[in-house]
C-alpha cells in the first residue's frame, strides 16, 4: 500500500474490517496515518476490540494492537467540540490528524456499519473499508465508499526494454540505481527485488540471463548468481523465469544477508521443493544417519565416492580441486522444519512410537519432496547402477530422519544459529507464530517460508490471513526477499486445471 492512495485532502471513516485487514493502514509502528484526516468511530472500535482480545486467533492480535495504539493516540490528542459533541484531534508533524469520534451516531444501532455510515455522514468523509456490502449500502445511503483491496508485494517486475538497452543489460556484470531510474524505470528498485527483462525484439534469452536481482548492499541490479554456485545439484534446474530467481534466494550466499526469504503463490509451483531442495544441497545432514551402515549398503552414490575420493587425497593421492571441495562444502550445521499445529497431530503422546514415528504419517509431503529430488540427481548404486524407487524410498526416509522437526508452539525460548529453518503451509499458522519463527532466526542462520494465502477460509479475505499481513510488513527490508510465484506456472497438471478453471482471487 502507497500514500499516494489517499493523500487527496479528504477526510476518512476507516471502518473496523479494513482496521482488521490492515492495521498498517494506521502505520502503528511510525504512527503516521496514510490520509490528511482519518477518522475513527472509537465506540464501535471500543465495544468490538473488548471482546476480540479474549480470543485466541489473529483477529485477538490485531485487536491488542489497535487497542494499544487507539490508546496512545487518545492520551496525547486535544480534546475539541462543545459539550456533548466532544472528540479527540492528534496532528502530525506534516499537518495530518486523527480525529477519535466517541459518539453514537446512530442511537444504540448495534451494526457497527451503520454506525461508520452514520459518521461518515456526520464528518462529511469517505468510507474506507474491505466488505463490499458497506460499500454498496454507503452508496444507497449516499455516502461515498473507497473498497481496500490493495496488491500484496510480489517480489518481481517485468520491465519491456529495447535491443540496445538489452545488449547493454546482457554485457554489463550490473546497472546502479541511479542507471535504473534514468533508462529503465521511474520506479525505483525495492531491496532484493527480481527483475524479468523482456525484449521487444522477440529475442529469447539463453540461461536465464534476462533476470536480475536487485541487491541493497552494493546497491545494484545483478545478474543471477546461481548458475555459478557448485552446490546446486546435478539435474536440478528451473523451469521458468519464477523459479529461476527462487533458486537465486534459497542459495544465495551467507554474505548476501537474506535472513528471511518468503515463496508464496497457488499449488503446485515448486516452492517446497525448492527449499527443501535446497536445505539438503547446503546441509550434510547425511552424516547423522541413524543407521548408517545399513543405508550405504544401499546407496553407494556421490557422497560415497567423494569421501572415498577424499581419503585417497588426505593419503598422498590426487588433490581434489576447488569447485569439488565447495561443493562438499556444508553451509549450514541442521536443517530445522516447522509445519503448522494441524501437520504435527494434536494427540501425539496417545501415539505409540518416538516422536520420529508419531510424526511419520503426517509428514508425507515433505517424504514426498525428498524422493523427488533424490530422483531427479539420477544417482547410482555401487556397480553402476541406477537407485531404484525402493532404493529412493529408503535414501529418503534416512534423509527425513535426519531432518529435526518443531511445532510453532514449541518455539518460544529457542535460537536456532547455523541451520536453515523451513516453514511450510504458513497460511495455516498464526502471525504470531509466523513472527516467533522469523525472531528465533540468529547468525549464519536463514529462514525460508511458504505458503498460499488462498488456499484457507478466511472471514475477512485473504488478503487478512496471517501470511498475506507478514508480507505486507516486511515487504522491502533489506534482509527479506519475497517472491510471488504465478499459478499458471505450476509444474503439477492438476494443480494447473484447478487454477485454470476455479480462477482463485489473483493476490
Amino acid at each position: 500500500m502507497t500514500d499516494s492512495l489517499f493523500l487527496d485532502g479528504k477526510a476518512y471513516v476507516l471502518n473496523l474490517d479494513a482496521a482488521l485487514n490492515f492495521p498498517e493502514i494506521l502505520d502503528i509502528s511510525q504512527n503516521a496515518p496514510i490520509c490528511n484526516c482519518l477518522i475513527v468511530p472509537i465506540d464501535v472500535y471500543d465495544r468490538k476490540l473488548r471482546i476480540w482480545e479474549d480470543e485466541d486467533n489473529d483477529r485477538a492480535f490485531v485487536a491488542i494492537e489497535l487497542a494499544r495504539f487507539l490508546m496512545n493516540i487518545t492520551d496525547r490528542s486535544e480534546i475539541k467540540g462543545e459539550e456533548g459533541k466532544l472528540y479527540f484531534e492528534y496532528s502530525y508533524e506534516d499537518g495530518k490528524k486523527i480525529i477519535l469520534d466517541p459518539r453514537n451516531h446512530d442511537g444504540d444501532s448495534p451494526s457497527s456499519s451503520t454506525h461508520t455510515i452514520a459518521c461518515a455522514k456526520h464528518w462529511n468523509a469517505t468510507i474506507i473499508t474491505s466488505k463490499p456490502t458497506l460499500v454498496t449500502d454507503a452508496k444507497t445511503k449516499g455516502v461515498d465508499a473507497y473498497f481496500l483491496s490493495p496488491n500484496i508485494y510480489t517480489g518481481y517486475r517485468k520491465v519491456e526494454i529495447s535491443a540496445a538497452d538489452s545488449l547493454r543489460w546482457e554485457k554489463r556484470n550490473s546497472i546502479t540505481a541511479a542507471d535504473w531510474e534514468n533508462n529503465f524505470s521511474q520506479d525505483p528498485l525495492m531491496a532484493n527485488e527480481f527483475v524479468e527483462f523482456v525484449y521487444r525484439d522477440g529475442a529469447k534469452p539463453s540461461n536465464y540471463s534476462n533476470v536480475g536481482m536487485f541487491n541493497p548492499q552494493t546497491n545494484e541490479l545483478e545478474h543471477l548468481k546461481y548458475f555459478d554456485c557448485s552446490r546446486v545439484p546435478k539435474n536440478i534446474y528451473p523451469r521458468n523465469a519464477r523459479q529461476a530467481m527462487a533458486f537465486e534466494a534459497a542459495y544465495a550466499d551467507l554474505d548476501r544477508k537474506l535472513t528471511c526469504v518468503i515463496f508464496y503463490g497457488a499449488a503446485g509451483c515448486g516452492k517446497t521443493f525448492i527449499s527443501l531442495g535446497a536445505a539438503i544441497a547446503q546441509t550434510d545432514i547425511r552424516a547423522s544417519f541413524t543407521n548408517r551402515e545399513k543405508l550405504e549398503q544401499v546407496y553407494q552414490g556421490n557422497y560415497t565416492k567423494r569421501r572415498k575420493k577424499q581419503k585417497y587425497a588426505e593419503s598422498g593421492g590426487e588433490e581434489r580441486d576447488e569447485a569439488e571441495e565447495r561443493s562438499d562444502r556444508a553451509i549450514y550445521s541442521q536443517i530445522w522444519c516447522c509445519p503448522p499445529d494441524r501437520m504435527m497431530g494434536d494427540k501425539l503422546g496417545a501415539v505409540p512410537g518416538n516422536r520420529w514415528e508419531k510424526l511419520r504419517d503426517n509428514l508425507d509431503g515433505y517424504c514426498q519432496n525428498i524422493q523427488a529430488f533424490l530422483a531427479a540427481q539420477r544417482n547410482k548404486k555401487k556397480g553402476g547402477e541406477e537407485m531404484n524407487s525402493r532404493d529412493i524410498e529408503i535414501k529418503a526416509e534416512g534423509l527425513m530422519r535426519s531432518i529435526h522437526f518443531t511445532s510453532a508452539g514449541q518455539l518460544n525460548g529457542d535460537s536456532f544459529s547455523d541451520v536453515i529453518f523451513l516453514l511450510d503451509e504458513a497460511e495455516f499458522m498464526k502471525e504470531s507464530q509466523i513472527r516467533t519463527a522469523i525472531e528465533r532466526i540468529s547468525e549464519r542462520a536463514r529462514i525460508i517460508i511458504c505458503g498460499d494465502p488462498t488456499q484457507i477460509r478466511n472471514p475477512y479475505g485473504w488478503y487478512g490471513n496471517s501470511l498475506a499481513r507478514v508480507i505486507r510488513r516486511l515487504a522491502g527490508d533489506q534482509e527479506v526477499a519475497i517472491l510471488k510465484f504465478e499459478g499458471d506456472l505450476s509444474q503439477r497438471d492438476g494443480a494447473g486445471i484447478i487454477h485454470r478453471n476455479y480462477c482463485k482471487t489473483a493476490i
